[in-house]
């Protein structure tokens, strides 16, 4: 169903998660590196990663209707298929939807906006071509209904929201004298990441797979729309504010990427194209499916070792 509210408040914590890794320790925030990194022994990276594992707690904890109804996960071999598919993809289009989307659209890379413009319709064209219209039913009513949570819900959405605001507005002063700055941002980062990716719903593979889903208008769920106007647009506009000249707060310089539109090749094309048609099929993108293999053990166990094969194994 359309759910502008907690979309919008979803969209905003993945704005402000993405700004203060940016300006604060001067990286970009994508959930396929941070996973990847995080593996192969990356401790700030490890950190992004356990404040995703924070945030999916707190969800658990204080909104437990908010942690998406996975169902069973289907096949190991596909759900490791579709995460080899995953980890190759975003490793030679050198990023994914948090990545290239939120954090390359909000710096106007050219670069990513193709990448995105490539999953995008790559995932579009899987959706429609393979549906699911046993998953994206709603049986509600059309998935374009509008749907709002109840007032306390709503009140606990915004008070979260908030308090992370707040929290990322004064990290400065309530960092501990000895703490690593850069390692409290990054579990900061994750933290807010991880639970804008679950108030937003981009942690729903099915609310993903309806927002694809444009074949059946009534299976069609407009409300990701919504995080290009509340996660990029603001990311945009603090970048315009503050600028990319004056370094970080804890870096000497900013770490972005630095391949142009002259650096895209064939193997970035079909990378974003691979990611998208594994997006396509099951609705998860890195950062949602590190968290669904925090909620659901099981299914990562075959999705963790499908990407890893995909990103750090194959060619």
């Amino acid at each position: 169903m359309f759910t502008p509210l907690q979309t919008g408040l979803g969209a905003l914590l993945l704005h402000q998660a993405t700004s203060i890794l940016l300006f604060h320790n001067g990286k970009v925030l994508g959930a396929s590196s941070i996973l990847a990194q995080s593996l192969s022994g990356s401790g700030e990276d490890g950190w992004a990663l356990a404040g995703m594992g924070a945030g999916a707690m707190l969800v658990r904890a204080v909104l437990p209707k908010l942690v998406p109804l996975y169902g069973g996960g289907g096949q190991w071999w596909r759900v490791w298929a579709t995460a080899a598919m995953v980890g190759w993809g975003t490793k030679n289009a050198m990023g994914c939807t948090s990545g290239h989307m939120l954090c390359g659209l909000s710096r106007l890379s050219a670069r990513s906006t193709i990448a995105t413009a490539i999953f995008f319709t790559a995932a579009a064209i899987t959706a429609n071509l393979f549906p699911q219209p046993g998953v994206t039913k709603c049986l509600e009513g059309p998935c374009y209904a509008l749907s709002l949570p109840p007032i306390t819900d709503a009140l606990s959405l915004i008070g979260i929201t908030a308090g992370m605001f707040y929290a990322s507005a004064h990290i400065l002063d309530i960092l501990p004298a000895k703490a690593n700055p850069r390692a409290i941002v990054a579990f900061l980062a994750g933290l807010e990441f991880a639970l804008g990716l679950i108030v937003s719903g981009m942690a729903d593979p099915v609310k993903v797979l309806r927002f694809f889903s444009v074949r059946n208008l009534q299976d069609f769920d407009p409300s990701l729309a919504l995080v290009l106007l509340f996660g990029v647009v603001p990311n945009v506009m603090a970048i315009m504010r503050r600028g990319l000249v004056q370094p970080p707060t804890f870096a000497e310089k900013f770490d972005l990427p630095t391949a142009k539109v002259a650096d895209i090749d064939g193997r970035f094309v079909i990378g974003a194209a691979v990611f998208g048609i594994s997006w396509g099929l099951t609705g998860a993108c890195p950062g949602p499916a590190i968290l669904r293999s925090m909620f659901q053990p099981r299914w990562g166990l075959s999705w963790v070792p499908g990407f890893v094969l995909g990103y750090l194994l194959l060619p």
